[in-house]
């Protein structure tokens, strides 16, 4: 069976998000307390991201646009007071983003060996 997209999303694709942006924000010297708060997740999900236990499916690095945004977002958490829904909002465009830019593609080949590479169009035309 096909895995949806939003299962992707939900998955892979948001915990790597966060985890780059956990990242970020520690790079900046933000204590990993604060980084809890202002992101609105437990510190010990910050520790996990830290470790490489959540977030390491997708290697977003190698994407220069989506590191771009990431750290813009970790600017604009660093510098606007960002409430915990506008903090999920830009995750989420972020996540949509990775989708239609079919940066997932080559994951969810490896978690369904059945998917035709070349066919698929599903995420592009969804999250657009």
């Amino acid at each position: 069976m096909v895995k949806s997209p939003f299962e992707l999303a939900y998955r892979y694709v948001e915990p790597s998000v966060k985890r780059r942006l956990v990242l970020k924000l520690l790079e900046r010297k933000i204590p990993p307390i604060e980084v809890s708060r202002k992101l609105n997740i437990s510190p010990s999900l910050v520790t996990r991201y830290v470790k490489g236990d959540r977030g390491v499916y997708l290697e977003l690095v190698k994407h220069r646009d989506v590191e771009e945004m990431i750290e813009a977002l970790a600017s604009d958490v660093l510098r606007n007071n960002m409430t915990k829904h506008d903090v999920q909002r830009e995750v989420s465009k972020i996540t949509m983003y990775v989708l239609s830019h079919k940066y997932v593609c080559n994951l969810h080949k490896v978690l369904e060996r059945d998917v035709d590479l070349l066919q698929c169009s599903i995420c592009a035309s969804i999250f657009r």
